[in-house]
Parts: C-alpha cells; structure tokens; sequence
C-alpha cells in the first residue's frame, strides 16, 4: 500500500505543479496578442482542466487510502470520509483544495488579465496545501518551515510545472509558435526559471536543515539517501537547463535554422528528468525525515539504558 500512496502523491504533485506552470507561463511568458495565441491557450486549457479534475480525483484517493489505513476495509473507510475530513488536520485543507480546485474550474479559459493573475493566486495558495500536508506541518501550521516549504513548491511550480506547460505549447510546435515568437518568449522563461530556482534552492537548503540531523544522514539513512537521488536528479535538471539557457537561446535569438526543434529537444530531456524529481519527493514524502529517525532512536537508546 506504500507505493501506491507514492503513486497518488505524485500525481498531486504533478497536477498542482503543472497547474502553476501554466499560470505562470500565462502571465509572464506567453505573447497576448500574437496570431497563434488562441490555439495556445486552447491547448493549455484543455490541459488545465485535465489537471484541476485530476486534482480532485488524485485528493479523494488519497482520502479513501488513509480511511483504509486506519479501518482496514474499503467500506469503513467510506464512513470514516465525514470524520476524516470533518474532524483532523489534513481534512480541513483537503477541503480547502477541493473549494480552490471549484474556483479555478468556474473561472478556466478566460483570457482576461484579472483572471489570470487571480488564477496565479489562486494556483499558489493550491500549491500551499502539498506543504500543509506535509512533514513541514509536523510542529504547526503558522510557522517558518510551512512557509519556507510553500515558497519551495510555489517556485518548482513555476520552473518545474513551467516546463511541464511549455512541453504541451510546444507540441506540435510549426503548427502553434512561429520562430519569431519562440525567440519573444523563451527569454522570459529562462528569466522566470531562473528566479524560480534560486527559491527552490532556497526552500530546499531550508528542508535539508531541518530535516537532517547532520551531514552524514545523506547517506547513512533512508530519507538522506533518497535525498541525495532527488539532489543529483535537480543538478542533472539544472544542467540540462543550462544547455538551452547558454547555448540553444542564442541561436534561437539569431533565428538559427533547426533552433526551436533544439530547444524542443532539450525541454523534452528536461521533463523526463523533473518527472523522476517529482517521483522522489513523492518517495520522500512517504519515508520518516532522518532527524525524526534520529531521535526515536536516540529516546530508544535511552529508554533502554534507563530500564538497564
């Protein structure tokens, strides 16, 4: 049952981050008054609303998975849906999500830039609830660690999700982007990704404190190992990154020949590896934080000591 809670936190995780790379892509990146714009924005609402459905479906698993937990069956789990969400900490934001996921669905595909930017809201507090359900809860809900992971999630929304976003609007790429407009809106994405990972960064060197003990739980614990995988995927993301930031975003600004097909080319690159960023934070999310470890066995050390 572990994998598949694994599996289910991925997918929120997929479909919130890629909810706020769309958003983000809408208000800082995409051309508004271009020919092909239209075709875009249909494409990416047709995407938005798979995620925001995805959303709710991927959140009612999880709920019925963690009645199942505590009941053992299927059908007390059921019944235990009212006072799971009625009564405990993680029902409360579940419905929480589900009222934002309501919002954006009755407000998706308007082009206005009101609406825009309050989808963006909207899409950032969403993204507030995966740390509210996260180990960042485990001492409170008002407190530096919710807020510094918050501001961890926003800002992969907007790099990681971004890419997401921009892989669909490239689908198909001769046929929705013409090469001047490519060389218009890449720059403003590497601009906002670039912003965006220095705040995952930030949010990420912020977790790594207060979730290891030291620097040797990288990698003599379960959580600091896998840790150190998801550490390695981001610098593998980063790299790759670089690749079309400094040497694909030239030629594309010189209306190089085969330049967009290039940079396609490496987003796609870029995407398979987030996605294997994604799968292990699902992962860690599911394993206990190695300072957590830590103390249990050192209160277990002492008990023994203390019954000896």
């Amino acid at each position: 049952m572990a994998k598949v809670m694994v599996f289910i936190k991925a997918l929120i995780f997929l479909m919130t981050l890629t909810l706020i790379g769309i958003y983000g892509l809408e208000c800082f990146v995409l051309e508004h008054n271009e020919a092909e714009t239209p075709f875009v924005f249909k494409r990416l609402n047709r995407w938005e609303r798979g995620c925001l459905l995805g959303l709710l479906a991927a959140t009612a698993a999880d709920l019925l998975h963690r009645g199942f937990d505590m009941t053992g069956s299927m059908s007390q789990a059921i019944l235990a849906i009212h006072p799971l969400l009625f009564v405990t900490h993680v029902g409360h934001v579940w419905i929480g999500r589900g009222v934002l996921v309501i919002a954006l669905l009755l407000i998706e595909g308007s082009t206005r830039a009101r609406i825009r930017w309050l989808r963006l809201a909207l899409g950032m507090t969403l993204c507030m609830t995966i740390a509210l359900t996260g180990h960042a809860a485990d001492h409170g809900d008002l407190t530096l660690h919710v807020f510094m992971d918050s501001v961890h999630v926003i800002a992969a929304g907007l790099w990681v999700g971004g890419l997401f976003s921009l892989a669909i609007a490239l689908r198909g790429k001769s046929e929705s982007m013409s090469p001047d407009t490519l060389a218009k809106i890449i720059p403003r994405f590497s601009t906002l990704a670039g912003s965006a990972l220095l705040a995952v960064v930030v949010g990420g060197a912020s977790n790594v404190w207060i979730f290891l003990p030291n620097i040797a739980a990288l990698w003599s614990t379960t959580y600091g190992r896998i840790l150190s995988l998801k550490v390695l995927a981001v610098l593998l993301l980063i790299a790759f990154g670089a690749v079309n930031r400094y040497v694909v975003l030239p030629q594309l600004k010189n209306r190089q020949a085969e330049a967009g097909t290039l940079f396609a080319k490496w987003i796609r690159r870029e995407v398979w590896v987030a996605l294997m960023v994604l799968g292990l934070t699902a992962i860690l999310c599911e394993t206990i934080p190695a300072r957590h470890a830590h103390h249990a066995h050192e209160s277990s050390v002492f008990g023994n000591a203390s019954s000896g």
